[in-house]
């Protein structure tokens, strides 16, 4: 069997033109992020699987979009634990904590005066797999040298108007922002499960919210993941005896790879907020960005 061993840095931040942050990222606890503009939470460390990562994105124009983000990831997490602690397969766990995500923020509708709406992305970690999940235009991505691709398609009329129109066709501004899926309508609330893709140790994932991909290319997305890819080859040296003689010239004992990878992971975050921040984004802005820095036989 494999067990992989992941690296993670994860932030988020309530926008400029945000009373709250109606945003959520779910890694090794839920980050939430503060209730004024440029108020961040982050956090950054390692991780052994099975475990599961996601961010969270509150619907705007829904009342209460925060609070369906806390009470999904809530729900996920809690769902998704609860089902493996019972020694459910981790497939079963997913489901199960998928549906305590839709059961969770339906119930959540008759207990406000307003609607509660989000959308969700996410990656489940089991073994050598990894299982993409999402409801609306929180987007995973996946870098694999050299290069990055998207795993998950927006449920969005957006996403209908490129099908319609080509990539790179100029979207209204009135269905700019409009989704098709979300967590809290029981007419919207499906969420796909795509089938499991196999992790290498060296992979880079990103999950965000439009907060940070409305306001930076895939191109530079590709270009923040491969810096940490980089990283990664600097740290695996040629040789046994390599490593040795660079431990003994070494002034100071090394950090360990895996928070190497961690700083770079972080500082791949820095780098995609700060773009969006220079280019006038007033979202939240949301991302977990995770890397296999081990991959050992048991």
């Amino acid at each position: 069997m494999m067990t992989l061993r992941f690296a993670y840095a994860a932030f988020t931040a309530c926008g400029r033109s945000h009373e709250a942050n109606e945003d959520r990222a779910l890694m090794d606890g839920i980050l939430a992020g503060g209730r004024l503009p440029d108020e961040s939470d982050n956090r950054q460390g390692t991780v052994s699987q099975p475990f599961l990562a996601a961010v969270f994105d509150g619907v705007g124009g829904s009342t209460c979009g925060d609070a369906a983000a806390q009470t999904a990831a809530e729900a996920l997490e809690l769902g998704f634990s609860y089902a493996l602690k019972k020694g459910q397969p981790f497939d079963h766990a997913l489901d199960a904590g998928i549906e305590a995500c839709r059961i969770a923020t339906s119930e959540l509708q008759e207990t406000i005066n307003g609607t509660a709406l989000a959308a969700v992305a996410g990656i489940a970690f089991d073994q050598d797999t990894a299982t993409v999940f999402h409801a609306g235009d929180v987007r995973a991505f996946r870098f694999r040298s050299p290069y990055a691709m998207r795993l998950t398609r927006d449920h969005s009329l957006a996403q209908q108007y490129r099908d319609e129109h080509g990539e790179d066709a100029e979207v209204p501004a009135d269905i700019a922002h409009v989704i098709t899926r979300c967590l809290g309508d029981e007419r919207l609330d499906q969420v796909d499960v795509e089938n499991p893709v196999p992790v290498l140790e060296g992979d880079v994932f990103l999950i965000c919210s439009d907060g940070i991909w409305d306001c930076v290319t895939d191109e530079e997305i590709e270009i923040a993941l491969a810096e940490v890819a980089e990283v990664i080859s600097s740290l695996n040296p040629e040789s046994e005896e390599e490593a040795d003689a660079e431990a003994e010239d070494a002034e100071q004992a090394p950090a360990p790879n895996a928070t190497k990878v961690e700083l770079a992971l972080a500082m791949a975050l820095d780098e995609l907020v700060a773009r969006a921040y220079s280019r006038n984004a007033y979202d939240d802005t949301t991302a977990v960005a995770l890397c296999a820095v081990d991959i050992q036989e048991t």
